[in-house]
């Protein structure tokens, strides 16, 4: 297995999922490797004694309150199963066999007919031998911990802490993976395979849109019944025996269980209250289900308010010169994304294994715990990968 050294990678994507400073990375919006990829409160340190092990815990606690809820990623559709992901990496296709004349029905006199030709079977096979690790470093040190609260039941709620901490951004990693994942699958259907939707344009040119812009487009209501329309129409489409939606390599089908999407909150949320609301059935969209994220890569921009429609629907990739993903080596930029539409087989993050190795320090008497994340990435432009853009 071919192992890939992603730590600037995934701080940079980290930072901007927080939309924040992480690891010197800056949280704004700005092109990333993502190609790469595939295959708070006051801190408590001017309080008088504090704990030399966490520099924010006082020596000695009267009450404490520990914040160690669970973080869930988004784009939960993208995620495989480690039981299922044997079978994910290796994969075989299957192309129709040719068809030809049945002489049976058509028997001429004194014609010789052929026998024992061998008809060989329509197969290709791919194998997906990337794999990227994420490492997360812990230091516990007892005796210090233990000057700083008032019993066991309050230190093991902290300690506990610790690791849900852990645990969240190892959580948190993955997230900003699966928005690579989908970005650069964005930026296949795009670029590469040309079978993204441009909502606008046809829009435009059936009559129901003049001159509006993306976001003015979001508040008309007409607009928004042609845009659910389509996307439920390419998602039934997606079941013919076609080339249509993939990259041409190979005719492929979508089973309804294996359709995966995910769509922009802005979009969502346009539909759910400028149309759904209106409706007589008010519990679906008309399209089928859906996974809903915030924004592609990042939500903040210098020039512009957290959350702009214009930042989180826009995708930013940088330049590879091997055109790893297809799409050319120059940097790729695409906005007004609004939603992507794909085989289950087509993108998919697999957290394969999972492993803690620990040290003790003697000389200054702590632990050290290392928390080992494997995981494995596929994009796959064999099975349908459909981009909904308003543009």
């Amino acid at each position: 297995m071919k192992f890939t050294d992603v730590v600037a990678l995934t701080q940079t994507a980290v930072a901007q999922t927080l939309g924040t400073t992480y690891l010197e990375k800056d949280g704004k919006i700005a092109p990333i490797e993502s190609f790469k990829l595939v295959d708070v409160g006051k801190d408590v340190l001017d309080s008088g004694s504090v704990d030399s092990y966490v520099k924010s815990l006082l020596t000695q606690l009267g009450k404490m309150v520990i914040e160690s809820k669970r973080y869930t990623a988004d784009i939960p559709s993208i995620f495989v199963d480690s039981f299922d992901w044997g079978g994910y990496v290796e994969r075989v296709y299957f192309s129709p066999q040719d068809l030809i004349k049945d002489e049976m029905y058509d028997l001429v006199n004194g014609t010789t007919y052929e026998d024992h030709k061998f008809y060989k079977p329509n197969v290709s096979a791919k194998i997906f031998e990337e794999a990227k690790t994420i490492m997360c470093p812990i230091s516990i040190a007892r005796d210090q911990m233990e000057m700083a609260f008032t019993g066991w039941e309050q230190m093991n709620a902290f300690i506990s802490g610790i690791y849900t901490n852990v645990s969240n951004t190892i959580e948190l990693a993955l997230e900003a993976y699966a928005h690579m994942l989908i970005s650069c699958g964005i930026a296949v259907s795009c670029a590469a395979t040309s079978t993204a939707v441009h909502l606008i344009t046809e829009a435009k040119a059936i009559g129901i849109l003049t001159d509006e812009t993306a976001v003015t487009a979001m508040q008309n209501e007409k607009f928004l019944i042609f845009a659910c329309k389509r996307i439920a129409t390419v998602r039934k489409y997606m079941k013919r025996y076609t080339t249509a939606f993939n990259n041409g390599t190979i005719p492929v089908f979508t089973s309804e269980s294996d359709n995966k999407a995910a769509f922009l909150t802005d979009f969502a949320n346009a539909c759910k209250f400028n149309v759904r609301a209106n409706t007589y059935n008010e519990k679906l969209l008309g399209f089928g289900d859906y996974d809903e994220v915030s924004a592609w890569q990042a939500f903040k921009d210098a020039s512009v308010a957290n959350f702009d429609f214009a930042t989180n629907s826009t995708i930013k990739i940088a330049a590879d010169t091997n055109n790893k993903l297809g799409i050319g080596t120059s940097a790729f930029t695409k906005s007004n994304v609004i939603g992507v539409v794909y085989d289950k087989r087509a993108m998919g993050i697999c957290p394969y294994k999972v492993k803690t190795t620990s040290n003790y320090t003697a000389i200054a008497d702590f632990w050290n715990h290392y928390y080992h994340q494997l995981t494995n990435y596929i994009l796959d432009s064999n099975f349908p990968i459909v981009a909904f853009v308003l543009d």
